[in-house]
């Protein structure tokens, strides 16, 4: 029996320019922009996170998820309204960066320890997961498959 794909968060340093959609409007999945040219390829399940007007010139930020890039294009798939973002028009030399997210701390390893003696394994492939601490003195075993 086969899992869920892993999706894995997609990441380039240094990533950042206008958009050349306009407008952009609220249901738009596809966006243009001459810099998208320099991210990295994108398809199915992995993804990478942008945030579009990240000053809130023309209003609240928006996060989206780019979910499909060919190396060397100029146009993006995206996810609309991520992480509690709202989606709204955005209008064309709207200023787009890539950059890590509360999303991307919340995943770090040590935050998904809650008590005291928790231990992380890794439960498949890139994937960690928690393993609750036992009662107290109990020494921690491991069944191998």
């Amino acid at each position: 029996m086969r899992g869920k794909p892993v999706m894995t968060a997609t990441y380039s340093n240094f990533q950042a320019g206008t958009t050349s959609t306009s407008p952009l409007v609220i249901a738009g999945t596809s966006l243009d922009s001459a810099m998208f040219a320099g991210l990295p390829a994108i398809a199915f399940p992995d993804y990478m996170w942008l945030t579009l007007d990240p000053p809130g010139v023309a209003g609240l930020p928006e996060i989206v998820q780019i979910t499909a890039h060919a190396a060397t294009s100029t146009n993006v798939t995206i996810v609309r309204a991520q992480q509690g973002t709202v989606a709204r028009q955005h209008l064309a030399a709207t200023i787009w960066r890539h950059s890590s997210t509360k999303a991307d701390y919340h995943e770090l390893p040590f935050r998904k320890l809650t008590t005291t003696g928790d231990t992380l394994y890794a439960s498949a492939a890139n994937t960690t997961a928690r393993l609750p601490i036992g009662a107290t003195g109990a020494a921690l075993r491991v069944r191998l498959r």
